[in-house]
């Protein structure tokens, strides 16, 4: 079985290296990596990112200790039922308070909380929101996927799904299991860190890997964000 592993692990740092990808999780332990928010367990099995949520206690975020601007990202997901769970892009945290004005509304994001675009992994029966994109502890949904729709039923329970999310510039666009699913444009937040979010269920992340895009900068820092211009891209 190791030396299956070993192999797996070869071949996909190869392909990754043919492609201009190139691994952001080791298969072996979590350099690069750490855990802010909540007490999830975060481990390495067999290759993956395993997290294990702990009762009571907050979101957990297992964060890239780098951030990254304009990419293109590429891993894949396991879920079972009851799982909330995701990945955050460009997202931030910081040890104070952090302020902004949205919707009319004076807003707090709290000292150690993690928040950015999340593309969501939501496969719950009532729900099936895998592939939407929600601004954690900022501005909410961004764009929504209806209950049982036709690009949440790309996501397989049980099953190992691949996500592709692209970040260049302004646009954001997602892809699962080779289906385009949701994106838009939203120029407000331009850099920050990868996070893998445990929620709920046990989760499990592999093949984790990045190809960095030229960027034209890492945007404005903006406290008064403008509506984004979130559009369909699966019909």
């Amino acid at each position: 079985m190791k030396r299956l592993i070993l192999f797996s692990l070869l071949a996909f740092s190869a392909l990754s290296a043919q492609e201009g990808f190139k691994p952001i999780f080791n298969g072996r332990n979590l350099d690069g990596w750490i855990q802010r928010g909540g007490k999830a367990d975060y481990s390495v099995e067999d290759g993956c990112i395993v997290g294990s949520t702990v009762a009571g206690t907050p979101n957990s975020f297992l964060c890239t200790k780098r951030t990254f601007g304009d990419f293109a990202l590429e891993l894949e997901i396991k879920a079972d039922a009851g799982l909330n769970s995701g990945v955050q892009i460009r997202s931030e945290c910081f040890d104070r308070p952090a302020f902004f004005f949205w919707n009319a509304t004076n807003r707090t994001i709290s000292a150690g909380r993690v928040h950015g675009y999340q593309v969501e992994v939501d496969h719950r029966a009532e729900r099936r929101w895998s592939g939407g994109i929600y601004d954690e502890a900022r501005r909410e949904w961004l764009y929504p996927l209806a209950t049982n729709s036709a690009a949440g039923q790309a996501f397989k329970l049980g099953e190992w799904n691949h996500y592709r999310i692209v970040a260049n510039n302004g646009s954001l666009r997602l892809h699962v299991n080779g289906k385009e699913v949701s994106g838009g444009d939203d120029a407000n937040y331009r850099k920050g860190y990868l996070a893998l979010e445990s929620e709920g269920s046990p989760v499990e992340f592999r093949n984790i890997r990045i190809k960095e895009l030229p960027s034209s900068g890492a945007g404005p820092d903006v406290t008064a964000p403008v509506d984004p211009g979130w559009r369909a891209l699966y019909n």
